[in-house]
């Protein structure tokens, strides 16, 4: 049996002999990959309940899960020894719903910190091949634009709008988003809702293993319900010159416009 012995970050290249396994603990996702003598095999369980489990990853002989929720199989006619583990931001935009909605006055605004589930990209050999995303928790759908018709599919993250920074409460499978919110017209600035452009966001390493994305600021200074987005270039402040994890899944401008805030609460 081969000693099992925690990494100093999940994130990475590992080297598994075969018949060894990888587990990886990260909050409620706990995803196992084995490398055998023809085929690599991957399985994943999930259990909300355990969302505040620290990050944690061993290297030994366990077996696959039982009954897993996901099973890939990926035969090789010599499988590589190499298996890269890489965050990355969600595959679609994400609403943050705040536990109460904020007003911002004209002229004002508010920094804060947004947080949202990691997924994690698995790839196999030197240069990493892909084999399969997976979510850390996948969260529900919900719909946002004005209507039916006229909206975008996306994600409704469980979080809130936190207007302080505490690093030791940072749950270890959520990536954080520093966010400046600017109420720039002659109205209040209501936010019952806003969305986060994941796909044009990059992750940062950041202090402790923390994952960080550049900062957002969002200009609410039209009545047609667009916003302003400027993107930060590089990590932020929060990460201390964060590395660069993961880059952005679609190629983006730094400013661009979007209906990105909504002040009517919604139930989806």
């Amino acid at each position: 049996m081969t000693e099992s012995s925690p990494a100093p970050s999940w994130f990475g290249v590992h080297t598994l002999e075969p018949g060894t396994t990888l587990t990886l603990t990260l909050g409620p996702l706990e995803l196992r990959a084995r490398r055998e003598a023809r085929e690599w095999a991957l399985t994943a369980v999930s259990d909300r309940a355990l969302s505040e489990r620290p990050a944690d990853l061993t290297v030994d002989d366990a077996p696959l899960h039982a009954d897993p929720e996901i099973v890939h199989r990926f035969a090789f006619t010599d499988p590589p020894a190499a298996l890269t583990l890489t965050p990355l931001l969600a595959d679609r935009p994400v609403i943050i719903r705040p536990e109460r909605p904020l007003t911002l006055l004209p002229g004002e605004q508010a920094r804060g910190y947004l947080s949202t589930p990691t997924w994690i990209r698995v790839s196999v050999g030197n240069p990493p091949r892909p084999l399969t995303e997976l979510p850390s928790l996948r969260p529900s759908d919900t719909w946002f634009g004005p209507s039916m018709r006229e909206g975008v599919l996306c994600y409704a993250a469980s979080t809130r709008l936190r207007l302080d920074l505490n690093l030791a409460a940072i749950p270890a499978h959520r990536v954080m988003t520093p966010i400046v919110l600017v109420s720039g017209g002659d109205h209040p600035t209501t936010v019952a809702r806003l969305r986060l452009p994941t796909r044009q966001l990059s992750i940062f390493q950041g202090p402790g293993h923390t994952l960080w994305t550049e900062r957002v600021t969002l200009l609410d200074e039209t009545t047609d319900g667009t916003s302003q987005v400027t993107l930060d270039k590089g990590p932020p402040l929060e990460s201390e010159g964060g590395r660069l994890l993961s880059g952005p899944r679609d190629i983006r401008t730094t400013t661009f416009s979007l209906r990105a805030i909504e002040s009517v609460l919604k139930l989806t």
